[in-house]
């Protein structure tokens, strides 16, 4: 906030310097022979320098990291002004680095050496004078460093535009490349698929206009105003407005882009990352078909479309094969244990029946098989008093049966429980009496393949201890399978004959 005014600062390292000062005003001094004339440095904003004659000075006036300065009016020139009274390290007025911003600079007296600006943003050098020409008119014909506007033009439909000048060039090559002009479309929108061209007048034929990635521009609007820069074979458009038929779909959610219909806002979801459930699953064939909600997925491995089949488990595809990397452990062809429970003991002579209290097991899908030695040493034993009965009557019940009499009989039994791959028969059978050893009783069963089948059968013995002698091994019993019966044979003449049997029928 000061005002340096009507001072001579000559023969000095610096005639004057704002060092990190602001808001002045300098005015109307004299400044010559100096290093710098007059020096703005470190942040020396705003201030005014106007009305100075910076004379034979290294650099007439210098500005380093200083901005939105007004530097208007000025004389700096070296000796006659001409190019020949500067070295290469000698400057009029000096912008140096890029620290230098929004700085104004005209009307400044500049004889022989151009302003240099070293870098910077929005720094504006204007009508200052370096050479015996008019630089305002130099200026105004220069059409690299700023747009003429050309006005309105149009086509009628052939995609031929024309705009006139205020310059004639003698040629196409003569037009300065970067030259930039801009011009109005005052005929209605048209589409011109082999591309809009553009003549200026006074030369020979016209050139395509081409947007800056090198295709065709093809699409004229209504009162658009259009700007292009020649590059020296083609016109390229400047600025290129919004184009594309995208919809909000079609665009992630959240972003923003701007289209033919103006500005869209995203609605497609980002899946990116996520596991969604897939809308349907179909096949086609041996194909797995997946169908996945509306959405954005970029292909990576934390991206996934799913679907829970909870039947896709190794029990459900044979071994050997495998489905969407399951491996099948279920077996074709062959029955499939679930369990086997092993139960040893021995029964008395005087005990008609054993009970065992085992785990739980499906009763339709299980059998019992029996094996039964008898203790006695006498040689007139009774084999009949040896035969057992085994039979499940629960889920949690072996029941072990013999006739009353007899020696201790050792056995064990075993209960197996299918899991898949049996049919299974059973029965508690007592037969009718017979008298004669060829005499035989049949069971009906539904039918089975006996290829395929096998009898499983225990049978306690209808003697009892009170008529004993040899006949009693008459007790022992046999049993076959018939397509739709059980044969069995009995060569007692005894009522309590009791004959247990599964028939396993393998799928």
């Amino acid at each position: 906030n000061n005002t340096v005014t009507g001072n001579t600062c000559n023969s000095n390292s610096n005639g004057i310097r704002l060092y990190s000062s602001s808001n002045n005003m300098v005015t109307g001094n004299t400044c010559y022979n100096n290093s710098y004339g007059i020096y703005l440095s470190s942040s020396s904003n705003n201030n005014t320098v106007t009305g100075n004659t910076c004379n034979n000075n290294t650099t007439g006036i210098y500005l380093f990291t200083s901005s939105n300065n007004t530097v208007t009016g000025n004389t700096c020139i070296r000796g006659t002004g001409t190019p020949e009274n500067y070295t290469t390290s000698q400057y009029t007025i000096f912008l140096y680095g890029t620290g230098n911003n929004y700085n104004l600079i005209s009307s400044n007296n500049c004889m022989g050496k151009a302003v240099v600006i070293g870098g910077g943003t929005g720094n504006t050098v204007f009508n200052n004078k370096w050479d015996d020409t008019d630089d305002f008119t130099a200026h105004l014909t220069d059409y690299t460093q700023h747009p003429y506007y050309a006005g309105d033009t149009g086509s009628t439909g052939t995609g031929i535009l024309q705009i006139t000048l205020p310059v004639t060039y003698s040629s196409w090559s003569a037009v300065p490349i970067g030259a930039c002009f801009s011009f109005k479309n005052i005929f209605n929108n048209q589409t011109i698929a082999s591309g809009i061209k553009l003549a200026l007048a006074g030369l020979a034929g016209e050139k395509p206009i081409l947007k800056s990635n090198g295709n065709l521009f093809t699409t004229l609007t209504k009162d658009a105003i259009y700007t292009v820069r020649w590059n020296g074979v083609n016109f390229i458009l400047q600025g290129e407005g919004a184009s594309g038929n995208a919809t909000a779909s079609d665009l992630l959610s959240g972003k923003t882009a701007t289209t033919d219909a103006g500005e869209i806002v995203g609605t497609m979801p980002n899946r990116s990352g996520t596991r969604v459930g897939a809308n349907y699953v179909t096949t086609d064939g041996t194909t797995i078909q997946f169908s996945p909600p509306l959405g954005y997925y970029p292909g990576d491995i934390n991206t996934k479309v799913e679907y829970n089949e909870p039947n896709l488990l190794p029990a459900n595809i044979i071994t050997g094969a495998s489905i969407l990397g399951v491996y099948g452990s279920a077996v074709t062809g062959g029955a499939k244990v679930k369990s086997i429970q092993t139960i040893e003991s021995s029964i008395g002579g005087n005990t008609t029946t054993n009970t065992h209290t085992i785990s739980a097991v499906n009763v339709t899908n299980s059998v019992v098989m029996l094996t039964a030695a008898y203790t006695s040493t006498e040689y007139y034993v009774n084999p009949g008093n040896a035969s057992l009965c085994a039979s499940l009557s629960d889920s949690t019940t072996l029941k072990i049966e013999r006739t009353f009499g007899g020696s201790p009989v050792r056995y064990r039994a075993y209960v197996v429980e299918f899991e898949t791959g049996v049919t299974i028969q059973r029965g508690l059978s007592i037969p009718t009496k017979y008298t004669y050893m060829s005499d035989s009783f049949h069971i009906p069963i539904s039918s089975v393949d006996t290829s395929r089948s096998i009898l499983l059968c225990s049978f306690r013995s209808g003697y009892d201890n009170s008529y004993r002698d040899a006949r009693g091994y008459y007790e022992l019993g046999q049993g076959y399978i018939n397509v739709t019966y059980v044969v069995g044979i009995n060569a007692s003449n005894y009522t309590n004959f009791l004959f247990s049997w599964y028939i396993i029928t393998f799928n």
